[in-house]
């Protein structure tokens, strides 16, 4: 949504977004009023105000969340270095063996260590049990039928007059 034309309405909504109240907001606008909670309750409910209250505070939230995740960001990097500092300490407390062990092997899945070696699908047909070719030859005839040229195995009788 567009900056909203009239100025002190965009202030207005800034400061709402920004945690002033209505009342707040609306002075700060600078905006005057016999009665300044109708006056910032009307200006916060027209259409294009709250949503621009609205856009602006999704704003303010997200960038907020991105700030705080920056600061307190947990990584990858930062997970291993813990563990690795759990396995070196594991070593030297007397019974430490089980958390060296649990964090040596967390660090090995993390970097791939102890996956199992995927089966190689064979690529040709050569590669293949001849069961496997007999089964695969019989289940494609049983979908198409047989071949054409090749009468069927049960012809019917002759005509007999």
């Amino acid at each position: 949504m567009p900056v909203l034309s009239n100025l002190r309405w965009e202030r207005f909504a800034n400061n709402v977004a920004g945690g002033m109240t209505q009342v707040e907001a609306h002075k700060s606008a600078g905006f005057s009023a016999k009665h300044v909670d109708s006056a910032a309750s009307k200006l916060a409910g027209k259409p294009e105000v709250a949503d621009r209250i609205k856009e602006l505070t999704a704003r303010i939230a997200k960038a907020t969340v991105r700030r705080v995740a920056e600061r307190v960001a947990i990584t990858k990097e930062i997970i291993i270095q813990e563990l690795w500092e759990n396995a070196q300490r594991g070593k030297d407390v007397r019974g430490g063996s089980a958390v060296t062990n649990r964090a040596l092997e967390l660090i090995g899945k993390e970097i791939g260590m102890f996956k199992e070696p995927e089966a190689k699908a064979p690529t040709k047909l050569d590669e293949l049990p001849q069961e496997v070719l007999e089964s695969m030859l019989a289940e494609a005839e049983a979908k198409i039928g047989p071949p054409k040229d090749q009468a069927p195995h049960d012809p019917a009788p002759p005509k007999v007059n």
